[in-house]
């Protein structure tokens, strides 16, 4: 009880809504350490998101058919917004991880206690492209697909092991989470049923030519687009969150009891001495 006490404590403060973090170090690189090979992590990732969000576009007769022109249509779905922002969020990551391993060895070696604003930005992203993916696949297999459609490669990446790379960076990544981020995630949403609506008033339609772009948010019928809205939104996202927070919580429980997962011990260093202090994440 105590120990819960502590964390809600520790967890639930104002500051906690926002970016800010005393150990710049812990976002380049592994839970359990080696940073040079979490580099490569992170630039295989964001070449391998990029990559795939190309041909979900070049193959977009996949689901709109052979007519041209519904193409474009790429940009009104949830599904390629999600997958747009996972993208944008380990193409920063790769850059930003490689910024600070070329020009920033005081975050590196573990001396800055000050989270920079490009860091902060990637953590904002991080929140969002991470429970966005997971959310919207859950979304799309739960109210949206009914078995008509193929199974296709870009289906599959898409919804599927977008999530599952979600649920493996979060386990082996030292990139801490809030369970007050879940705001961020949240505007997402809204901005995304904001668009459906403002889509759908200027007379926008599908590429099967239907006057919405899913079926659950046809805004023709406001009552029942509205809940849809306001269950993705405020129920499905933040509990989404709350379960990578709980993946994030027990990596860090493993890494506090297993002796053998502490392959290299991150320190930072005291700028008033010599002395080594080790660092623990929290």
């Amino acid at each position: 009880m105590a120990g819960c006490k502590e964390w809600c404590k520790s967890e639930f403060k104002v500051k906690n809504l926002l970016l800010q973090h005393e150990d710049p170090q812990t976002f380049i690189q592994f839970q359990f350490g080696f940073q040079k090979v979490y580099l490569i992590w992170r630039v295989f990732w964001a070449l391998y998101h990029v990559a795939w969000i190309i041909v979900s576009g070049v193959k977009a007769d996949l689901w709109a058919g052979e007519d041209s022109s519904q193409y474009v249509k790429w940009f009104i779905f949830l599904t390629d917004w999600a997958y747009f922002s996972l993208t944008i969020s380990t193409l920063v990551d790769a850059v930003v991880t490689t910024y600070v391993f070329v020009r920033r060895t005081d975050i590196r070696e573990g001396t800055e206690v000050e989270l920079p604003w490009f860091m902060r930005a990637n953590w904002c992203l991080f929140n969002i492209g991470n429970v966005i993916s997971v959310s919207t696949s859950l979304a799309y297999w739960g109210l949206v697909y009914d078995g008509s459609q193929d199974m296709s490669s870009v289906n599959i990446a898409t919804h599927i092991i977008n999530s599952l790379y979600v649920f493996l960076n979060i386990s082996v990544t030292g990139m801490p989470k809030r369970v007050l981020h879940f705001w961020f995630s949240v505007i997402f949403g809204m901005v995304y049923a904001l668009f459906t609506v403002f889509y759908h008033l200027a007379g926008g339609t599908n590429h099967n030519g239907s006057p919405y772009v899913y079926s659950p948010l046809d805004w023709s019928k406001p009552g029942t687009a509205f809940l849809y809205c306001a269950i993705v939104c405020f129920i499905l996202v933040p509990v989404v969150h709350l379960i990578l927070y709980g993946i994030h919580r027990l990596k860090l429980l493993i890494y506090e009891k297993c002796d053998c997962c502490r392959i290299e011990t991150r320190y930072r260093r005291d700028p008033s001495t010599v002395e080594m202090k080790p660092q623990y994440p929290y």
